[in-house]
C-alpha cells in the first residue's frame, strides 16, 4: 500500500532569508504540513487496528490480538510454533470441546465421556488434538465424528465406524488407566468432521 503522506510537497527552502517573502508560501507550506499530518494520523490508526503486533502498544493503548479474521498468509516461513493447550480437567457425561480455546486439549475421564465439537469458523483445513486420559475402561464418544478403519485384534471385521461410535471399544484400549492421542480434523467449518486412527499409550 502506498503512503498518502507527500512531504516533497513542502517547499523546504521557504522562507529565503535575507529577502521579503509572500505570505502565501507560509500558508502553502503549513496547510501541506496539516494534510500530511491528518493522513498519517488516518494511517497509523489504521496500522494499530489491523496490523499483526508482536506485542502491546502502549502509546496509544493497543492489545495485540492478532486474529488476521481468516485472510490468506502465503509464502511464508514458521519455526518453533507452540500450540495453545486447554484443559477439559477431570470430566464425565457429554462435555464441548471449543475449539477457538485452542487447537490441542487435554481431558481426563472419570467415568463414561463424551466430546462434542464446537467453534470451526473456516472453510479450510481445520484440526484440534485430543489428549485423552481414560481413568479407567470408560467408553468414550467422539460426537459428530467419523473414525477410520481400526486395526482391533478383538474386532473379526474391518468396518468404517458411524458417526458417534465409542471408539474406546474399537482399539483395544486395555481395562487399566490408559492415554489416547487422536486428531479431529474438517474441511468445512465442522459440518463433516473425521478422525485419525488413535495412539494408545
Amino acid at each position: 500500500m502506498a503512503s498518502s503522506l507527500s512531504p516533497t510537497s513542502i517547499d523546504a527552502t521557504f522562507p529565503v532569508a535575507g529577502q521579503d517573502n509572500d505570505s502565501q508560501g507560509f500558508r502553502d507550506n503549513f496547510n501541506q504540513i496539516k494534510t500530511d499530518l491528518t493522513n498519517a494520523k488516518s494511517e497509523l490508526e489504521d496500522l494499530q487496528s489491523n496490523a499483526v503486533l508482536k506485542s502491546n502498544l502502549t502509546s496509544p493503548a493497543v492489545t495485540a490480538s492478532n486474529d488476521v479474521g481468516g485472510n490468506e498468509l502465503f509464502d511464508y516461513k514458521t519455526y518453533q510454533v507452540v500450540d495453545k493447550v486447554s484443559a477439559l480437567g477431570t470430566v464425565s457425561g457429554s462435555n464441548a470441546v471449543d475449539v477457538a480455546n485452542g487447537n490441542v486439549f487435554t481431558v481426563t475421564s472419570s467415568a463414561a465421556l463424551t466430546l462434542t465439537f464446537t467453534g470451526f469458523k473456516n472453510t479450510g483445513h481445520e484440526s484440534v488434538r485430543l489428549i485423552i486420559t481414560n481413568g479407567g475402561a470408560y467408553g468414550i464418544t467422539l460426537s459428530g465424528v467419523t473414525m477410520p478403519f481400526l486395526n482391533n485384534p478383538d474386532v473379526t471385521t474391518q468396518t468404517l465406524d458411524s458417526t458417534g461410535i465409542d471408539f474406546s471399544t474399537r482399539i483395544g484400549i486395555p481395562s487399566v488407566a490408559s492415554t489416547i492421542v487422536v486428531d479431529v480434523f474438517t474441511t468445512d467449518g465442522g459440518t463433516t468432521k473425521f478422525a485419525t486412527t488413535p495412539l494408545v499409550y
